[in-house]
């Protein structure tokens, strides 16, 4: 199941973005060049409408999901990739809190 999910995360972006699985069923996504915000939320909610198809593993079909935590670094921003992944993770917790198939518009900047 992650390997579809993984395809189906792929399918979400372009060519050239990044998508990488994390650890457990997390993965990160970089949007190599989204530089606005709208950006970020179209794939966001591609990710959730993506996730939430059933899968057909063997003859059975399993429903899942996703939350997605978005951040997006400013071109005057100084934030280290490691900032952004934390900004990026507290958004994906508050996707979590708000429900099941949620999204976290994307924060600016980022500050410990």
């Amino acid at each position: 199941m992650l390997v579809m999910f993984a395809q189906r995360l792929s399918a979400c972006v372009r060519h050239g973005d990044a998508v990488a699985r994390i650890g457990g069923d997390e993965f990160a996504i970089v949007l190599n060049g989204a530089n606005e915000p709208t950006i970020l939320e179209w794939v966001a909610r591609a990710i959730v409408d993506a996730a939430s198809k059933p899968y057909a593993i063997g003859d059975r079909l399993v429903v899942a999901g996703a939350s997605v935590g978005t951040a997006m670094r400013c071109v005057e921003d100084e934030q280290t990739a490691g900032g952004l992944f934390a900004q990026a993770d507290m958004a994906l917790y508050e996707a979590k809190r708000a429900g099941k198939g949620q999204y976290t518009p994307p924060a600016l900047g980022f500050s410990a």
